[in-house]
């Protein structure tokens, strides 16, 4: 019935003069779906790139989630062991190198420094901590952890490390 019913309302247009997508004028012998089937293509095309749009995007998605997971697995061994074996440094280096590909935060370095430092090459952790503060000179954080990492090395990086914590996020009094 349905057929029936497109057949009396194209019979009509031809009989009005109607005239097709593709700037043609219908007949009664132009199939029905005439001009169709140079758009089909290009749908076709569009839903390709759509698809593969998606993918790339879930793809991008999933390496951040496993990239921030593995962050979080690195943050967890160093805040719970102040000493680190050699072959869990070299596990969290690793996951470290692994999350840096999809994010340039600093703090991937800022960890890996503490990482160096718990695994007892403070000399190491303290150029990674210095190459930070130079990286991202405004980033309270980077101060801080220089302020932690030369704490027993070298006084004068620490002296300057604390001044400028203090310059960065100066203390707020307890006075209204």
């Amino acid at each position: 019935m349905h057929d029936d019913q497109c057949d009396r309302d194209r019979t009509q247009s031809v009989e009005r003069g109607a005239v097709a997508e593709d700037g043609q004028r219908l007949s009664a012998a132009t199939p029905r779906h005439a001009g169709r089937s140079a758009i089909i293509p290009r749908v076709i095309a569009v839903r390709v790139a759509l698809l593969g749009l998606a993918v790339a995007a879930a793809a991008w998605f999933a390496l951040g989630v496993r990239a921030a997971h593995d962050q979080d697995a690195v943050s967890a061994l160093v805040n719970s062991h102040t000493s680190l074996t050699a072959a869990q440094a070299n596990a969290a280096e690793v996951k470290i190198a692994d999350a840096q590909t999809l994010n340039p935060d600093e703090s991937l370095l800022a960890l890996h420094a503490q990482i160096e430092f718990n695994a007892g090459h403070a000399a190491t952790a303290e150029r990674l901590a210095k190459t930070l503060v130079r990286r991202a000179p405004r980033d309270v954080d980077s101060w801080v952890t220089l302020a932690v990492l030369t704490r027993r090395g070298d006084p004068a990086a620490n002296a300057l490390a604390i001044a400028k914590v203090h310059q960065l996020a100066p203390p707020v009094s307890s006075t209204p």
